[in-house]
């Protein structure tokens, strides 16, 4: 996190595979400060893309970008007519429902939460397709909107408050 004298902000996290960036504005009350990002970022969605129907063949999905690359990582579950639903990842290729699965799918639910993907939930009719196709549009794939989280400054550093955690920042002299 590094808050600029101009009154502008630029944050950077890395942790493993996941990489986030954030730009924008910042003011002071006291020891809180208020984050503002420039421009307010958009986060990614899934579109249902074009369905067929394969006879005889299990259900399968695929998720892939518009230029129809492969997107690795993504959360889904399938939910079924009866019992546990059952939880899985994209690998960038098309998944296929689990050989001997006699239980109907009924909807599939991806999320991304890391990446700002909110939950997107789809029914499944396998009557009409076995084979779905989804669309990932990242928009502003890695940038996260801090505007309005709480942020405490001490003589050491900042506090950053999130929804899935606290970040510390130590302060250093640049």
């Amino acid at each position: 996190m590094w808050l600029r004298a101009d009154g502008t902000f630029r944050y950077g996290l890395t942790v493993g595979s996941l990489d986030q960036t954030a730009a924008g504005r910042w003011t002071a009350k006291g020891n809180q400060i208020q984050l503002t990002n420039e421009p307010r970022p958009t986060a990614p969605t899934i579109t249902a893309g074009p369905p067929s129907l394969e006879p005889g063949k299990p259900l399968s999905l695929s998720l892939r970008t518009a230029a129809g690359r492969g997107v690795p990582g993504v959360d889904f579950v399938v939910d079924f007519d009866t019992g546990e639903p059952l939880q899985s990842y994209t690998q960038g290729t098309n998944w296929v429902l689990p050989a001997g699965e006699k239980r109907q799918p009924r909807a599939v639910t991806f999320a991304w939460p890391s990446y700002g993907l909110r939950p997107a939930r789809f029914a499944i009719d396998l009557k009409a397709s076995n084979s779905l196709a989804f669309v990932f549009n990242p928009n502003d794939f890695g940038v996260v909107d801090l505007t309005g989280l709480r942020v405490d400054a001490d003589k050491d550093g900042l506090t950053l408050h999130r929804d899935d955690g606290i970040l510390r920042f130590t302060k250093t002299n640049r």
